[in-house]
């Protein structure tokens, strides 16, 4: 078992003790920070995708000076120019990308949670479901008596 397993093992353990009506006000609570973090993953995948455009941008400036090189004369330093502010102005952005993705948290601990809360409070659906289909209908109680339900009455 990894540890995450042992992890949601554990929560779900922990939870079981709780009340349904408490694991539910839990579950309501969870949801909205839940979809905080679910937010903040596809901010920060966001800030990824731009980060590594970045990067890719910066890792062909070489080239384009290269090129620029290669200009007549008029056109060279004009144009070398232009590349070294596009470099410090992707610098920048960089530099402010990373600043943000590191400010946003990430973290799972609302989600797991609430599937732990779900398992559990399904696991006892499940268990009311079953105990309703094999309890005895309330005619064949009627015909066993008081004496069935004190346990002195015939065996089914």
């Amino acid at each position: 078992m990894e540890p995450e397993s042992f992890e949601a093992a554990h929560d779900v353990a922990r939870l079981g003790e709780l009340p349904s009506e408490e694991l539910a006000q839990r579950a309501v609570e969870l949801r909205s920070l839940a979809h905080r973090e679910r937010e903040a993953g596809v901010r920060h995948g966001e800030l990824q995708f731009h980060i590594e455009r970045e990067a890719r941008y910066l890792a062909g400036i070489d080239g384009q000076r290269e090129q620029a090189a290669r200009l007549p004369r008029k056109l060279r330093r004009s144009e070398l120019e232009r590349i070294d502010r596009a470099e410090a102005d992707t610098e920048t952005r960089l530099e402010g990308l990373r600043a943000e993705a590191e400010g946003v948290p990430l973290r799972d601990d609302a989600r797991r949670e609430l599937a732990a809360v779900g398992e559990v409070l399904a696991e006892r659906a499940g268990i009311a479901s079953t105990a309703a289909r094999i309890a005895l209908p309330a005619y064949v109680l009627a015909e066993l008596g008081e004496a069935h339900r004190s346990g002195e009455g015939p065996r089914l």
